[in-house]
């Protein structure tokens, strides 16, 4: 493996686990999700007052959350099982 491949790898990787991170918030702690959201948008003033964070709570949330943190999972098995062996 040479350096420009490594490079993307843990580039990824990086993106993975951020993917997957968002995903479990969004599904297990919706608020805490909306904080970090505040957090890294600062003044983003549109979306604090979106309707969409009211049903923050709803099921569709979480099963985007889930998927996407699914689909982080998964991603980084790949990578790290390429990796690897």
């Amino acid at each position: 493996m040479d350096k420009n491949q490594a490079i993307l790898g843990v580039g990824f990787l990086l993106v993975s686990g951020f993917a997957t991170a968002i995903g479990m918030l969004t599904a297990f702690w919706p608020r805490k999700f909306l904080r970090l959201f505040d957090v890294l948008n600062p003044g983003d003033y549109v979306f604090r007052t979106a309707a969409w964070r009211k049903n923050i709570d709803g099921a569709e949330f979480r099963i985007v959350g889930l998927g996407l943190a699914v689909f982080g999972a998964v991603a980084i098995w790949l990578m790290l099982r390429d990796l690897l062996g």
